[in-house]
């Protein structure tokens, strides 16, 4: 079966022996071979992390880089050569700066975390699907591992959705002990809409039937014992969630993961998630370009009017551009003197 269709890519690897059969578990150094090996033969591959605010889907997503980071650098330093990284150049903190680093990595990855904190409107929606589009588009062309966290897989369009290689959804987080990944796969048929089954989810979700209520249970129904920090502890878990979400036909694989290197997730924080905090409120004010090219001819058409209409001069209309509130000049001769031009040709 092809790695694109994800059977193979997330398929236990069996090794057999002459007694017995055992099992290799699901690592993240393992997925990062199966990402290195995509990239080899011509492949770039997408990965949609989706959960709960502080359940754990930046830490998947960082586990996974870790590991594909490590792997690249030891392979790297086999043939004598470095694999170079940095904060800066792999984790964008904008969507604006994602597509711009999804252009320059080649054979590398990007890894953009949205956040859980945002509130769209129906506009900066718009406008940030469009450039997830391009996101997207640009780092596969490049043959890069993308890895993006968004908060609300609802607001996707399913398009979108298919055009990642797995989904993950890390649905809840033990303390500081570990968190839950589910991951899927999606259908290999080019002509179906909705390839990872998601619309279908949402419709028995919001069905008023048993297994509605019953994927929706808060209850902690569900235990177990494990050893963390010497010490055997009892885990709480949604016992009723988990099975409704291995109920899902595109279901793949649940694993269980502990926090990332905490030096790793220290300088992550320090270099990405504080500066993005301000970034992204900077970028959702933008106006979008449509609107902007429209005040651009009405502000040069006024300028137009008044230098050949009114007979103002340039210093005139200079004078013109002095802010009342402190008195900056905003405009200077030379680029209204350009402003009325770009009309006049235009006319």
């Amino acid at each position: 079966m092809p790695l694109d269709a994800v059977e193979e890519l997330l398929s236990e690897v069996r090794f057999e022996d002459t007694e017995r059969k055992s099992y290799q578990r699901f690592t993240f150094e393992w997925l990062a071979e199966q990402v290195i090996d995509r990239q080899v033969y011509g492949k770039d591959t997408i990965i949609i992390i989706i959960g709960d605010r502080r359940a754990g889907k930046s830490n998947w997503g960082l586990k996974l880089t870790r590991a594909y980071i490590k792997l690249r650098k030891k392979a790297e330093q086999a043939k004598g050569k470095d694999f170079k990284w940095s904060w800066d150049g792999n984790f964008p903190i904008t969507r604006n700066m994602a597509i711009k680093t999804a252009s320059i990595n080649y054979m590398s990855f990007n890894f953009y975390d949205e956040g859980g904190d945002q509130f769209y409107t129906t506009e900066s929606l718009k406008r940030a699907q469009r450039k997830l589009v391009k996101f997207f588009n640009k780092s596969g062309s490049k043959l890069n591992l993308t890895v993006i966290c968004w908060p609300d897989i609802w607001t996707l369009d399913p398009k979108i959705i298919n055009m990642a290689t797995l989904l993950v959804i890390v649905p809840y987080r033990f303390k500081d002990v570990c968190s839950w990944a589910f991951i899927y796969g999606k259908s290999s048929n080019p002509l179906t809409y909705d390839r990872f089954g998601i619309m279908k989810i949402r419709k028995k979700l919001e069905s008023p039937t048993k297994a509605s209520i019953f994927a929706q249970n808060f209850s902690m129904d569900g235990t177990f014992k494990v050893r963390h920090r010497d010490k055997e502890i009892e885990i709480n878990y949604p016992k009723g969630l988990f099975k409704f979400l291995r109920s899902i036909p595109s279901f793949m694989k649940m694993h269980r993961f502990g926090p990332v290197d905490q030096r790793f997730e220290d300088a992550y924080i320090k270099n990405v998630k504080n500066k993005q905090q301000t970034k992204d409120e900077d970028e959702d004010n933008y106006v979008p370009m449509v609107q902007y090219q429209k005040l651009k001819t009405q502000y040069e058409t006024l300028l137009h009017n008044l230098y050949v209409k009114q007979d103002m001069s340039f210093a005139q209309l200079e004078r013109l551009h002095i802010s009342p509130v402190d008195g900056a000049h905003l405009r200077a001769i030379e680029g209204i003197r350009k402003s009325i031009n770009s009309i006049k040709a235009m006319s």
